[in-house]
Formats: C-alpha cells, sequence, structure tokens
C-alpha cells in the first residue's frame, strides 16, 4: 500500500503520534518507507527522522499480520493523505 504526503511539513510530530497510536490499537507492526529511509511505525522519533515533505510516498512493509488490515489502513490514509 502506498499513500502521498499532503501536509505540507510531512511527517511532523503530531502525525507521527497518530500514527504510532493507530499502529499500536492495531496491534501492528510495520515500517514505514519513504525515498529509500526506513522507519517502525512504533517511532514517533523514527519517523520524523524520515524527514518527509508534502509529495513524498510512503510504502508500507508489514513485519506481521493487522488486525482488520483495510480499516487500519483506511484510517493511516486519513492521517497521512489528509
Amino acid at each position: 500500500m502506498k499513500f502521498t504526503i499532503n501536509d505540507a511539513y510531512g511527517i511532523h510530530a503530531r502525525v507521527a503520534t497518530q500514527i504510532v497510536n493507530l499502529v499500536d490499537l492495531y496491534s501492528g507492526a510495520l515500517i514505514l518507507v519513504v525515498n529509500g529511509k526506513r522507519a517502525s511505525g512504533s517511532s514517533i522519533i523514527g519517523l520524523m527522522q524520515l524527514e518527509t515533505r508534502k509529495g513524498d510516498i510512503v510504502s508500507l512493509e508489514y513485519l506481521k499480520p493487522m488486525k482488520n488490515q483495510f480499516e487500519f489502513e483506511k484510517l493511516l490514509s486519513k492521517i497521512i493523505e489528509g
């Protein structure tokens, strides 16, 4: 699954916190990949270190099955794509 970042500030502290909380809620383990950089979906600092910008493409790599993956991706899309 891929998402396009629409926030002018990329994945900043608030967005990173929302992503981490969502991953935790769905008991997931995944890696977000942007421009060749990788970060755990469970790490606020790691997500912010991706240094994303508006228009960047985010790919997901699941490390274990996610509870209700379709619903998770729908909610993640709202966070990342606005």
